[in-house]
């Protein structure tokens, strides 16, 4: 019984222990905060009457400040229009390029051209000349089907119709190899009177 009192005398010495320590350090954080405010209002105070006691001075200062600060971001806004700048020329350069290629591309793609109309030009022609060889040729044709049948046409109308109009018999030609030999048709004989 009296070691568990010892121990409960002892726990609860090192409980008020710590609690003193904790108290402690608790006074001296404040007593630290309380001089760091006092600390910081003398400053404040010194500053003050540093600036109220000099204005001209202080006014100098403040227009240094100012004109720095200025300074600061006139630097800020040159270098964020340099990059601006150069980003813009590295566009325009992508763009200058691409443009030369499309230029190449058209001059060639103009000179294809010419070859397709002068070609173009060449078809027609021919075109041209083979449907006039072809209208020729069907002229032709039906004006030689026509020769053909007036040709059929009087033959067959001299044989059928030649004694009405005295053309009588049509003589016939025999053609040997060496030169064409016309008969003459056969002589008609007198015609018979009747005896009165």
């Amino acid at each position: 019984m009296d070691t568990g009192r010892q121990k409960d005398g002892k726990n609860t010495h090192t409980t008020t222990t710590a609690v003193h320590t904790q108290h402690r350090y608790e006074a001296s954080l404040q007593q630290a905060n309380l001089q760091m405010k006092q600390n910081v209002h003398r400053r404040f105070q010194e500053d003050r009457t540093a600036l109220t006691a000099q204005p001209a001075e202080a006014q100098q200062r403040f227009r240094e400040l100012q004109e720095a600060d200025e300074a600061n971001a006139a630097i800020s806004s040159m270098a964020r229009t340099k990059e601006m700048l150069s980003n813009q020329l590295a566009a325009s350069s992508s763009t200058l390029a691409l443009i030369g290629d499309s230029s190449g591309l058209a001059s060639r793609t103009l000179g294809h051209h010419k070859g397709l109309r002068a070609s173009i030009a060449e078809s027609h022609y021919l075109a041209t000349h083979a449907r006039r060889r072809a209208q020729l040729s069907n002229f032709l044709l039906w004006a030689s089907v026509a020769f053909l049948a007036a040709v059929v046409l009087f033959i067959v109308f001299s044989r059928l119709f030649g004694g009405l109009f005295g053309g009588g018999h049509v003589p016939t030609c025999a053609a040997p190899a060496v030169q064409a030999v016309c008969v003459p048709p056969p002589a008609a004989a007198p015609p018979k009177h009747p005896e009165a």
